[in-house]
């Protein structure tokens, strides 16, 4: 090979090598730019909201699990015993204060109340005739035609008979009593429980109850927290006045 043929061989190998090696290692255009849009947006001006600090009340929310109880519960026994003649009230319903809820038999108490009332008839008959019998008499005094003592006989006899009326006034009264206890009536108003009465059944005073009524409206929860949170809430709640809150 000719001298001057190899050089300029090697001279091609060397700029091609050169060549390869710029475009292998040089920076391009395109990641150039690339670098200087992010170098704008970094040094581009943040939008940032500002707020004025305030000073306020906010709700602290204490969460429970809790069961709903009644507030007044009442277990309805009789007053007397006797049988239960008709039942009323229907388990699970609401009844108002006043409402019927059992009739008892009531022949026993009726007959005494009649009774009762026949004596305290015949009594105001004779304390009337005695009246009439007393005026007589202070009028045949008046004339000087019986003494004195006729007078304070009849007198006395007036004032027992008086006292007899009373006693049959009372009687009546009680035996009014008696026959208003075979009407059972709820004590409160609220929901009726499970009942374990039916007609027929023999109930006593101090027998198991009849049903229990349990007041609705208004209705409690029991729940229980923790001590820590205890004072705080009893001060929310204005149960304990002055208690200073757990830090």
């Amino acid at each position: 090979m000719h001298p001057k043929r190899w050089t300029l061989g090697i001279v091609a190998i060397a700029l091609g090598a050169l060549a390869f090696g710029a475009y292998r290692w040089l920076p391009r255009a395109d990641t150039l730019a690339a670098a200087d849009s992010a170098a704008s947006a970094a040094h581009a001006t943040q939008t940032v909201s500002v707020f004025a600090a305030q000073q306020r009340d906010v709700p602290v929310v204490v969460e429970a699990a809790g069961t709903v109880v009644s507030l007044d519960t009442v277990d309805v026994r009789p007053q007397v015993s006797g049988s239960v003649s008709e039942v009323v009230v229907r388990e699970g319903r609401f009844v108002s204060r006043g409402e019927v809820l059992f009739r008892l038999d009531d022949r026993a108490h009726r007959a005494d109340l009649e009774r009762a009332s026949a004596q305290l008839l015949r009594d105001q008959a004779t304390l009337t005739d005695l009246n009439r019998q007393l005026t007589r008499a202070q009028d045949l005094r008046a004339q000087n035609f019986i003494a004195q003592s006729a007078v304070d006989t009849v007198l006395a006899q007036v004032e027992a008979q008086r006292a007899a009326v009373a006693a049959d006034q009372a009687a009546v009264r009680a035996a009014e009593v008696s026959l208003s206890f075979d009407t059972i009536a709820s004590p409160l108003a609220g929901r009726a429980g499970a009942v374990t009465i039916y007609r027929g059944s023999l109930v006593q005073p101090t027998g198991a109850p009849m049903v229990t009524i349990s007041r609705i409206d208004p209705i409690g929860v029991s729940f229980t927290l923790p001590e820590a949170q205890l004072t705080a809430v009893l001060r929310a709640s204005g149960l304990q006045q002055g208690a200073a809150a757990p830090c």
